[in-house]
């Protein structure tokens, strides 16, 4: 699945040394994964669409970023309540405060970094998309690669529901998506327009199939 797990406990002292072997059959040296995961999530110089997948012991804007700060210039939300902060020699400015794992957040980068951040990984049972008429910022805060449809299938679409990634549009329209973006992706955020007046709430699968190829040659 490519998860990572970073915290590990060992029965034993465990230094790598090349072509060095570690332990025997009876008894082999036992390794516990913590229950912790890390989110790893390539940031591009400009504008990145982000989302957290992991669900850290602090949330705080600050502290998430902090592995970043060097080259961030801005994170932003959709919404004035949600606010943005910028970075510049070492000082945070703005009104930011601590992030969600259902929302998008515009994240941008003065130069290619890659983020990490350790935390636990995010129950679908307690983690709900809330949208609204028009457009909303969305984050997934699923783990692995997965279809739009199935995705979204709890969101009841309807007729003129439209998703945008950074690159990529799906259209709900006789009852299927249709469009370029076919799957949505780890630490990767959305825009969802709702066409229906009545909030809707919905929550990602918490175990996925694999997304369907489309056709293509050989």
């Amino acid at each position: 699945t490519g998860t990572i797990y970073p915290l590990v406990d060992s029965s034993e002292s465990i230094e790598f040394n090349a072509l060095d072997l570690i332990g025997r059959y009876d008894p082999p040296p036992t390794l516990t994964a913590v229950d912790k995961i890390e989110q790893t999530t390539e940031l591009k110089k400009g504008w990145n669409w982000f989302s957290l997948y992991v669900k850290s012991d602090d949330m705080n804007v600050k502290s998430v970023f902090g592995s970043v700060a060097d080259d961030l210039v801005m994170v932003k939300g959709q919404s004035q309540q949600e606010g943005f902060i910028m970075h510049e020699n070492g000082i945070w400015a703005g009104s930011m405060k601590e992030l969600s794992n259902s929302r998008m957040y515009s994240v941008k980068m003065s130069a290619d970094q890659d983020f990490s951040l350790i935390g636990s990984r995010i129950s679908s049972e307690n983690q709900k998309i809330t949208i609204v008429r028009g457009w909303n910022w969305v984050g997934y805060y699923g783990s692995q690669v997965i279809s739009v449809t199935d995705a979204l299938a709890g969101m009841n679409p309807q007729n003129g529901d439209i998703i945008k990634g950074q690159s990529g549009v799906a259209y709900y329209d006789n009852f299927e998506w249709n469009g370029s973006l076919k799957t949505l992706e780890p630490g990767h955020g959305y825009m969802i327009m709702s066409t229906t007046d009545a909030e809707r709430q919905f929550s990602y699968p918490s175990v996925t199939t694999s997304p369907r190829r489309a056709p293509g040659r050989s």
